[in-house]
């Protein structure tokens, strides 16, 4: 599932915010051992070494969305993520942050609600030197946004509560809001006034 710009669209209704990394989009597959697949199908498995305790780790079979990032997975760190997957050896690992769970136990979950499957998310208890689950960000989107800018994190994204798991589909059930863009628009609404 993809998110829509979502910078000028009213947020109503009960949403959760997290953070917006600044990675790679990919799939992770854990059951007895682990494998790793870009949004469009190519397998990193193999250049992804640290992801393989990830077996060990969960002790279900799972399929998860996420993002691989570099470094704190802030707007700088990408430029560094790229070269470290083409990298037969890299010295600094990658992490994979976890947003979204797919199967649980070899059955679908994408038709459960949000809210549902990040309780399922959560129940996994992600805290591995390489892999970890995006937090949940409390606070009105103003006050996170500005978090976001404090802390050099690209943004945040917006998924409602009730939103099911839309595969390949960009939906406004996920909204992304970037903080370079945000604060451009807040800067022209001052100025229009």
């Amino acid at each position: 599932m993809l998110a829509m710009n979502g910078v000028s669209r009213p947020i109503t209704g009960e949403w959760v915010l997290e953070p917006k990394f600044d990675g790679w989009r990919v799939i992770v597959a854990v059951d007895s051992d682990v494998r790793v697949w870009t949004r469009r199908g190519h397998d990193l498995t193999e250049r992804l070494p640290e992801l393989a305790g990830l077996a060990d780790a969960v002790d279900a079979s799972v399929v998860l969305d996420g993002e691989l990032v570099a470094g704190q997975g802030r707007a700088g760190d990408f430029y560094s993520l790229l070269p470290k997957i083409a990298a037969r050896s890299r010295r600094a690992p990658l992490t994979f942050v976890a947003f979204d769970v797919l199967t649980y136990d070899n059955q679908p979950v994408i038709g459960w609600p949000y809210a549902r499957r990040r309780a399922l998310l959560d129940g996994l208890e992600l805290n591995g030197e390489a892999w970890y689950t995006t937090p949940v960000l409390n606070g009105s989107v103003v006050a996170v946004l500005a978090a976001c800018v404090e802390h050099d994190i690209e943004g945040i994204v917006a998924k409602r509560v009730d939103s099911p798991y839309r595969p390949g589909e960009r939906s406004t059930d996920w909204l992304k809001l970037k903080t370079a863009e945000w604060r451009s628009v807040h800067a022209d609404r001052r100025h229009e006034h």
